[in-house]
C-alpha cells in the first residue's frame, strides 16, 4: 500500500535541511535518519516495479524520470 501511496500522492524526495539564509539544501547522506532511508527506498522500489512492466521503447522514454509519479 505504501508504494501505491507514492504513485498517487507523489514521491518521497531527497530530505532537505534549512540553512541560516532561510533557504533549503539537500541533507547530506551521512545525516539521513532511518525514516529518510525508508522513504527513499520506497520511491526507488516503486520506480523499479514500473520499469519492469514496460517494453524497451516505453522504458527508454521514461527511464530518465526522477520520480515514480
Amino acid at each position: 500500500m505504501k508504494l501505491w501511496e507514492i504513485l498517487n500522492n507523489g514521491p518521497y524526495t531527497v530530505p532537505k535541511i534549512t540553512i541560516d539564509e532561510g533557504g533549503e539544501v539537500d541533507k547530506p547522506k551521512d545525516k539521513y535518519s532511518t525514516s529518510d532511508w525508508d522513504k527513499m527506498t520506497k520511491n526507488y522500489r516503486a520506480k523499479c516495479i514500473l520499469y519492469c512492466g514496460l517494453d524497451a521503447n516505453k522504458y527508454n522514454r521514461i527511464s530518465a524520470c526522477d520520480t515514480a509519479k
